[in-house]
Formats: C-alpha cells, sequence, structure tokens
C-alpha cells in the first residue's frame, strides 16, 4: 500500500509519501515521510532550505506504528520477540522541529526552534545530526508489551534521538518536564 506520485517538482525520481509492505515472514515495514520530515525555508527567496525532522509527529509516529504491529501479529497469533528498528535516511545537518506546544511542569514549555532567542549564543550548526543515517533498534516481546512498558521504549527512543541532534534535555517531544505525550499535536499534525 502507498501514496504515489511524491516526487520532488520537476524531477524524474521515484518519490513516495508512506507505504507500507508486508512480507510473508511476518516483517512490517512503513514508511512516512511527509507528516515527520520537510525542507523548511525561514524566509521567501532563501536558497539554502533546513533539513527537519518534526519531533513530535515522529515520535508519535513510532508509537502508533508499534502499537498496531503488536496488534497485527496478535491478530496472527504471533507474541514473541521482535526486533524494532527505527531509521531516519538522509539525517546529516537535519535538525529537530516542532517541539511539545503543551505547558508542562511548573508552567513552562519548550521554546521552538526556528524562534527569535531559541538559540541564544549556541551555534545552531550544534543542534544538526551529525550521521549520514540513523538507525536506533529495539528489541520487545510483543505478548508482554504493556502499554507502560511500550511508553519507555518511546521514552528511550526519544532519548536517543534528541542525543543523536545533540540535545542536552529531556526530550523535547513531550511536554516540558514530563514524560506526557502531546497526543492532540500529534493528532492535529502538519
Amino acid at each position: 500500500m502507498y501514496d504515489p506520485a511524491y516526487g520532488k517538482e520537476g524531477s524524474a525520481e521515484d518519490c513516495w509519501e508512506r507505504y507500507v509492505r508486508v512480507e510473508r515472514t511476518g516483517a512490517i515495514e512503513y514508511c512516512e515521510f511527509d507528516r515527520v520530515a520537510r525542507f523548511v525555508f525561514l524566509k521567501e527567496g532563501d536558497s539554502n532550505p533546513y533539513h527537519v525532522y518534526f519531533y513530535v509527529q515522529l515520535i508519535g509516529t513510532i508509537w502508533t506504528f508499534l502499537q498496531s504491529v503488536k496488534q497485527i501479529l496478535g491478530s496472527a497469533g504471533y507474541s514473541a520477540g521482535a526486533k524494532y528498528w527505527v531509521n531516519l535516511v538522509g539525517a546529516k545537518d537535519s535538525m529537530l522541529a516542532d517541539f511539545a506546544h503543551t505547558v508542562g511542569k511548573d508552567n513552562k514549555k519548550w521554546a521552538q526552534p526556528f524562534e527569535p532567542g531559541y538559540l541564544g549564543n549556541l551555534d545552531q550548526s550544534k543542534l544538526r545530526c551529525r550521521d549520514a543515517n540513523l538507525q536506533l533498534q529495539f528489541r520487545v516481546v510483543l505478548g508482554s508489551l504493556s502499554d507502560s512498558e511500550l511508553a519507555k521504549i518511546i521514552g528511550d527512543c526519544a532519548d536517543q534521538l534528541g542525543l543523536a541532534f545533540n540535545h542536552q534535555s529531556e526530550p523535547r517531544c513531550f511536554a516540558f518536564g514530563t514524560q506526557d505525550f502531546p497526543w492532540r499535536e500529534f493528532q492535529g499534525g502538519h
């Protein structure tokens, strides 16, 4: 299942917005682009866009995909161990953006990238990914994957993604100072 014709304007590249591939072995692959990544121009006429990953959308997509896989494989009678990979292809020099907007601990919320004063004295190049591609791997036992265990895995995934982009704070995809995921923001999406 896929959405065709999502190539770059004027390009002959075959590029899909999203797709799902299910193999006979039970392997399930889901690829998403439009909701989780984009090239952002800050001003009209800019020639150098910022390649950004939307943090809330990325983590929400990962979370809902893992929940779906658990249900799909469970309905087929599979409840044993599974490897779960999260891949960001072409991540070099990209940034995380669209942090949780929800007010959190002490009535604070995250400053958003590209807002005035976000970086302070920090060089923005320090918050870019250094790796050409990122791959995070998790092992889960689907039959014993409770909601709280899934939340721990997602928290670990969010931590690792934040570190790959040199964030020296708790994951900014959760409300400030909490582990509360902004599901309404995720569902509203881009």
